[in-house]
């Protein structure tokens, strides 16, 4: 299971770097840089309706400096598509079981994708609608 997850953040993250511009995202014409919060909610929500058997969470932290940090957490596996936008990482973080940036963003909050979802309030629910589809038909599922 863990390979098909790593394949489909994979292809996730693909589909962000080609397309990032188009899908309709706050922030997103400066991919990965502050858009954790919105690839973590749509990769959790994908994820959660791709693999129904595993536990699927948005993990929100905020270091000292009040900056946020956003990333999914999949059967206690961490999945930082957007890890690369700080120095700590080069690349995405892909069913790791532990991140560089744990202790630079101490976890203040957890929620399951459906209620990360609806909470995600940086665009309203036709724009929500909107980007689903258009990340679906990209995706190709």
């Amino acid at each position: 299971m863990v390979s098909k997850l790593s394949d489909f953040a994979i292809q996730f993250r693909a589909v962000l770097d080609t397309h990032s511009s188009s899908i309709g995202l706050p922030h997103f014409y400066n991919f990965p840089r502050n858009c954790c919060e919105g690839v973590s909610v749509y990769f959790a929500f994908y994820t959660m309706q791709m693999f129904p058997s595993v536990n699927v969470e948005v993990v929100h932290s905020r270091n000292s400096d009040d900056e946020h940090h956003y990333w999914v957490e999949i059967d206690g596996l961490i999945f930082d598509l957007t890890a690369d936008q700080f120095d700590e990482c080069n690349a995405p973080i892909i069913a790791q079981a532990s991140s560089p940036l744990e202790n630079v963003f101490p976890i203040c909050e957890r929620s399951f994708a459906s209620i990360a979802m609806c909470a995600y309030d940086a665009i309203d629910d036709e724009q929500k609608e909107l980007v689903y589809k258009s990340i679906r038909i990209i995706l190709n599922i």
